[in-house]
């Protein structure tokens, strides 16, 4: 089930920002000065090949894979970055998660829950 991370450190956006954890999904999710959600992104499949949804009130839905930035053993791990990835498999990431979302605030719950239907 997830769980919120508290005590966030401010981001150099404008917004209020929320994380969830567990071992299947993070949830990121952040507000505008009106409490409205403008953006999401669901971190999914972690322990293999990790993948984010993201959801933006400009640009809907989106797909990226995350290159973790390992490197050859001799060399300094570089810093993860995201790469478009064309392939959504919304029904599955919708699955995860309502798995893992069952314990989150409703109106959250349902905001989520309805961005992922309206994408499949």
């Amino acid at each position: 089930m997830l769980t919120e991370i508290i005590n966030l450190n401010k981001t150099s956006r404008d917004l209020d920002r929320r994380w969830f954890s567990d071992p299947a999904i993070d949830l990121y999710v952040w507000y505008n000065h009106n409490k409205e959600i403008v953006e999401f992104q669901i971190s999914y499949d972690k322990q293999a090949n990790e993948k984010i949804l993201s959801w933006d009130v400009e640009s809907g839905i989106t797909n990226h894979n995350v290159d973790n930035g390992n490197v050859a053993p001799d060399k300094m791990k570089q810093s993860p970055i995201l790469t478009q990835d064309e392939q959504q498999n919304i029904a599955y990431i919708k699955k995860i998660f309502i798995t893992s979302a069952q314990k989150l605030e409703h109106d959250l719950y349902q905001f989520i829950l309805s961005r992922l239907d309206d994408a499949i």
